[in-house]
């Protein structure tokens, strides 16, 4: 079970999720899709990426770091791809998809699996969105806490955080249950964080 959030960091997470809504909102959609393939390219040549036998990655919606050019290269590769879907409890779970027709729009305007069986196996690394993300490895999410679960049920996972350059910012408030990533991914590095 993951702690309740302080009160005034939770102040501090909405006003932060707005202004980097807003920012993220401002990139161009030429200017995302440029940046999505530079974070492609980095991610494919990633020993963690190379080596991971399954990749656990978000199907990109609006205005995120797209994935699906990820997803068909991984293919590809003879990865297998597991991709969130939210439960009846709230739970996010991984469901393998191995074609775009076993997805369909789902709660929020998300592609999620459709009549798929939550993934077994174990999963090597997880692809992760986000608003924003801090050197140290902080991720601000969209407030409902699921990676931050996903993330404590699977100890031995990679979490990578995904993002375009203007979500690089210096300090998110953080509340105990917040997962770092262990590296974020952006057009122009990689930041390590450990």
């Amino acid at each position: 079970m993951l702690e309740p959030a302080d009160e005034s960091t939770l102040h501090e997470k909405t006003r932060l999720r707005a202004a980097m809504k807003a920012v993220r909102g401002g990139l161009s959609a030429e200017q995302r899709l440029r940046d999505s393939e530079q974070i492609i390219a980095r991610l494919l040549q990633l020993p963690e990426l190379t080596t991971a036998e399954t990749i656990f990655v978000y199907v990109s919606c609006r205005n995120e770091v797209q994935t699906h050019e990820l997803i068909r290269q991984c293919w590809q590769r003879g990865k297998i791809i597991a991709v969130p879907k939210v439960g009846d409890g709230g739970q996010m779970e991984a469901h393998r998809i191995e074609a775009w027709d076993q997805l369909a729009l789902g709660p929020f305007g998300i592609l999620a699996p459709l009549g798929t069986a939550a993934f077994a196996g174990t999963l090597d690394i997880c692809l992760t969105p986000g608003l924003a993300f801090t050197r140290r490895g902080d991720r601000l999410g969209y407030g409902q806490g699921h990676y931050d679960r996903f993330l404590v049920a699977q100890p031995d996972i990679i979490p990578v955080g995904l993002a375009f350059d203007c979500q690089l910012i210096e300090r998110i408030p953080t509340d105990p249950h917040d997962r770092p990533m262990r590296l974020i991914v952006t057009p122009s590095r990689e930041v390590r964080t450990q």
